[in-house]
């Protein structure tokens, strides 16, 4: 496996475990900018071992725990894959999330999270796929 990937793409990711992220991030160490569609985050601080990472895009699934190093975390929740039990606690997990970061966007519906810190250049919104497009800086 090429060592200088930056950019990973994970789908269908049952678990995401510690012994997962380990094995990544020993053959790909500099990831910045990971999107796993995962339905389960199994340890709560899986992500911590991708020490470069800068941007985290999470579908179906909110991690317990964001890296530290995140400078923009974006987060889709599916109504569907969630009980009506478990909404409130998920949407204190996000609130949690929010408080972490200077600036966050929701897309109206309230399904999608766009949570960032700075990003040098974009001073007014934009749309999300965009962001990685003109601001190869993150």
């Amino acid at each position: 496996m090429p060592r200088n990937v930056e950019v990973l793409q994970l789908m269908r990711v049952p678990n995401m475990n510690d012994a997962t992220a380990k094995m990544i991030t020993k053959h790909m160490p500099d990831i910045r900018l990971l999107n796993i569609e995962c339905l389960s985050y199994r340890e709560s601080d899986s992500l911590d071992n991708f020490r470069n990472l800068e941007c985290l895009i999470s579908d179906s699934f909110c991690p317990v725990r964001i890296p530290k190093t995140l400078k923009l975390f974006a987060f889709t929740r599916h109504f569907s894959l969630f009980r009506q039990r478990n909404l409130s606690s998920i949407d204190n997990l996000i609130k949690s999330h929010c408080e972490k970061f200077t600036k966050h966007i929701t897309d109206g519906k309230i399904d999608t999270y766009y949570l960032m810190i700075f990003i040098t250049g974009i001073n007014t919104y934009v749309p999300f796929g965009s962001i990685f497009a003109e601001n190869t800086n993150i």
